[in-house]
Formats: structure tokens, C-alpha cells, sequence
């Protein structure tokens, strides 16, 4: 979530999510799936000088920014396993938050694979969806740290919800919604279908 999806987004990233009044998601610019002109005879990115018959478009998972992190579909497990911090709207000063690139695991310091949704309970707080391991993982908004963790009984776990006044966290997942009493005690309070 977070953003709406670009034309090379793949079906299976395709998601319906509930936002917040003005809480929107970003532009198509912002998703991290891109098609990106290719000079062939560099590998680099095409400029406005590449001859149309050298350029290529490839698919790419791309964080935007001056500097950040790009890296072919071949080239995804070296960034799933982590949760980056990107300054908006700029898109810079990329740098990761919390988990290790391109390894998994399923303790204080990793995630299972790729994060599938984010929340912010109000207080500090960044619930990660870590769906590989049926889990929500709360970490520090500010510095990453590990705060804590609730399991969750289903699969397909693939965003998050919070509501800052009751501290309740909802999980969402195909076919419905699970609301929990919140992220420290992870406590089921009701099951809601679609």
C-alpha cells in the first residue's frame, strides 16, 4: 500500500486498501514497480541523446530517489526482508529502518520476506505485516527498534490498519478484515468479511 499502482505493477501486488480521509495513496510515479528506458550499449539508464533503437524498456523494482535503491526483478531478494525510511516528496535519504536486506528470518531483527502493509498506532509505533511469518512486528517509528510482536491465525495477511484514540489494529486480508485490541497484546476482538 501506499501508493497507486504503476502500469508494470504486477496483478498479484494489486491491492484494494481503505485510507483515511486526506490520507490518500500516492501518485503511480511512487510505486516501486517501473518500466525504465535502458541504453543498451551501457545498461544505464537512456538520456535524451540515446538513439530510440539502442533504448530498451525493462522492468525494474525501483525506491526513487537520487540515490536509492534500484534493483532489477532478478535483483529483488537482495531488498525484501527490511523496511526502508524515504523522505517525502522528495524521495530521498533512503535508508533502511528495521530488518536486514535480502535475508529473512523470523525473530527480533528480521522479517520473514517482504513487508505487505505499514500502520502508525499514534504513539510511536510502526506496525510491519510480516505475512511470511503470521506476525505483526512493531518496531520505533523513529528508530527502528524492536518493540514487539503478535501472531496472527490467518493467512494472506497483506495491510494494516491503526486507530491512534482506541490503540485497536486491524489486519487485512483476502476476503476480510481481523480486528485485534492492539499491537501488545494482539488479543482478536472480531472477524469482519467482505
Amino acid at each position: 500500500g501506499g501508493s497507486l499502482p504503476s502500469p508494470a505493477c504486477p496483478a498479484d501486488r494489486k491491492r484494494k486498501e481503505i485510507f483515511a480521509a486526506g490520507q490518500g495513496p500516492l501518485g503511480p510515479d511512487y510505486d516501486f514497480h517501473q518500466m525504465v528506458r535502458i541504453d543498451t550499449t551501457t545498461n544505464a539508464r537512456a538520456t535524451e541523446y540515446c538513439p530510440p533503437e539502442l533504448g530498451e524498456e525493462r522492468y525494474f523494482f525501483y525506491l526513487p530517489g537520487p540515490d536509492g535503491l534500484k534493483a532489477s526483478q532478478d535483483d529483488n531478494a537482495k531488498l525484501m526482508g527490511a523496511v526502508y525510511r524515504i523522505k517525502l516528496p522528495e524521495c530521498a535519504d533512503i535508508e533502511k529502518l528495521f530488518g536486514e536486506p535480502g535475508r529473512a528470518g523470523s525473530d527480533q531483527a528480521h522479517l520473514g520476506a517482504t513487508a505487505a502493509g505499514l500502520a502508525v498506532d499514534g504513539k510511536g509505533a510502526l506496525l510491519v505485516a510480516d505475512p511470511a511469518n503470521k506476525r505483526v512486528v512493531a518496531v520505533g517509528e523513529t528508530d527502528g527498534k524492536f518493540l514487539g510482536e503478535f501472531k496472527v491465525e490467518r493467512d494472506g495477511l497483506h495491510g494494516l490498519g491503526a486507530d491512534a484514540k482506541s490503540g485497536a489494529v486491524y489486519g487485512f486480508f483476502k476476503g476480510g478484515v481481523t480486528k485485534y485490541s492492539g499491537w501488545r497484546d494482539g488479543r482478536k476482538v472480531a472477524d469482519i468479511p467482505f
